[in-house]
């Protein structure tokens, strides 16, 4: 990709005396370069290739002085800086830090994706949470850098955006419960990040770095957002829990899975889902320390479960069920998901469905719903592409045909957005949908039925017969924490799925 058409896609352009700068490395050592000097350069080139967040004065940069407060004319965005090395648990002055370094720089594209997964969940989920937006993010090649727009006329207040960048930092990272963001990185304006398109060479494998999305907007200095409250979740430190039985069951279950590569990745995903099952955070080490017996960083995984726990017990959010079922088999996940399925059900009180003539209350579990309530849905709602849809999908899996419509007309209300609506009297009707999926864990298919409808837009056949990617029309989200989470998202992105 050429340089220049690099830098317009994220919305940085010279102005009347005012220039952009880039910094490449050539021989281990800082370069810095005017845009008009490098316009039809290859991004690809460069050993290694940053911009700055801010524009300087013209004649400013000379060779590679004038890159400080002074010359600075305007701060561009706010840049959050997240580390993948440093979220794994291996901060500044770890004596493991470079050896993990290296075997990281080593690692497989698709290792290193699966723990940048764990790590945009947990920074989404964390702005979301304090009230920010976030309009661009970079994957960097071995972390995240999270950008922060800035309205034309608070550009210009340098002085006052580069404290709140630096504020901003410290509550990211004290709502997180850890060093999230690079603290060093509070520079805006001065600060340079990698350009998208370039490549991260820190390692043996080249990493492409690349923007995962950029949204319009801008945040204005010095507004207070409504953060969501933080509220204490009843996860127990230590007590009853999980049988010993159980306990044994689910290390048998999970130790094949604890391969290398994926470890720091699986205490995340693994800790989440014991934590949103109220298993006790005591029990919760134990069982990880068992499934990584001879594991030689026994101090990640008990800070793995630390931070997750201390993280579900607020409204931040956790994944767990979602996050693992990309790191073990299904089957191995759909056991494990059942045994602790069942400690929630045990741990559940009792719900009054009524009451018989001669005057008894009848009480169940909060799983079982009314017999009055398990009604079928009617043939008149299977019409037009859903029939098509669900004759298609039923007789390819274990799934029931309600699920598939429900999948179904999801699918097609978030791919019709705001784009297609019926008119009632003066009021435009849109496909708004909102479905439960109700069902026994590990039988009764629920994900079976929504992984088929969420891979269906991946793909398309065009005149030709191949199969080619294109964009979705909707933002798909997981593991929303909160209803306040989930308003935050509406707010920013209006066609969720």
């Amino acid at each position: 990709m050429r340089i220049d058409a690099a830098v317009a896609e994220i919305g940085a352009a010279d102005r009347d005396g005012e220039r952009v700068v880039l910094m490449a490395m050539r021989g281990g050592r800082p370069h810095h370069y005017l845009l008009a000097d490098v316009l039809d350069a290859d991004t690809e080139d460069a050993e290694a290739l940053y911009i700055a967040s801010g524009l300087y004065a013209e004649g400013a940069i000379r060779g590679n002085a004038g890159r400080s407060r002074d010359n600075l004319t305007r701060v561009l965005w706010l840049p959050f800086d997240a580390d993948l090395i440093d979220y794994c648990g291996f901060p500044q002055g770890h004596p493991d830090r470079a050896l993990q370094i290296a075997d990281m720089g080593r690692a497989a594209q698709a290792e290193i994706d699966q723990v940048v997964a764990a790590l945009r969940a947990d920074l989404e989920a964390t702005f979301a949470s304090l009230g920010w937006p976030i309009h661009r993010l970079d994957y960097t090649g071995y972390g995240l850098c999270a950008y922060v727009n800035l309205g034309e006329a608070d550009q210009l207040r340098i002085d006052d955006a580069r404290a709140a960048h630096k504020t901003a930092i410290g509550e990211v990272n004290k709502r997180f419960g850890g060093p999230l963001i690079d603290v060093q990185t509070s520079d805006a304006g001065t600060r340079v990040t990698r350009l998208p398109g370039s490549l991260n060479r820190k390692g043996e494998v080249p990493r492409l770095v690349h923007s995962l999305y950029r949204r319009e907007g801008t945040y204005p200095l010095g507004q207070r957002p409504t953060p969501t409250a933080v509220t204490a979740t009843l996860i127990p430190r230590d007590g009853a829990g999980l049988r010993e039985v159980d306990v044994v069951a689910v290390v048998e279950a999970l130790a094949p899975s604890w391969g290398l590569g994926q470890r720091h990745a699986l205490a995340l995903a693994l800790a989440g889902m014991l934590a949103k099952a109220g298993i006790p955070e005591e029990q919760a080490v134990d069982l990880i320390a068992r499934v990584s017996a001879g594991d030689d960083e026994p101090r990640d995984r008990r800070t793995a479960v630390a931070t997750t726990y201390a993280r579900a017990r607020t409204d931040v959010g956790t994944a767990g069920y979602t996050r693992l079922r990309d790191l073990i088999p299904a089957d191995a996940l759909a056991f494990v998901d059942g045994i602790l399925d069942r400690h929630r059900q045990a741990a559940r009180p009792t719900i009054t469905l009524g009451s018989t003539p001669g005057g008894l209350t009848i009480t169940a579990p909060l799983r079982t719903l009314p017999a009055s309530l398990d009604a079928p849905v009617p043939d008149a709602c299977y019409v037009g592409w859903l029939k098509e849809y669900c004759d298609l999908i039923e007789p390819l899996c274990e799934s029931p045909r309600v699920f598939h419509l429900a999948a179904g007309m999801v699918l097609a209300g978030a791919t019709f957005g705001r784009t297609v609506c019926s008119r009632y009297v003066s009021k435009n009707i849109y496909g708004n949908v909102y479905m439960m999926l109700v069902g026994l864990a590990g039988s009764s298919k629920k994900d079976t039925a929504i992984e088929i409808a969420l891979d269906l837009p991946n793909c398309r056949a065009p005149m030709g017969g191949n199969l080619s990617l294109h964009t979705m029309p909707y933002q798909q989200v997981t593991d929303v924490g909160s209803a306040e989470g989930m308003i935050a998202l509406l707010a920013k992105t209006p066609n969720v799925l």
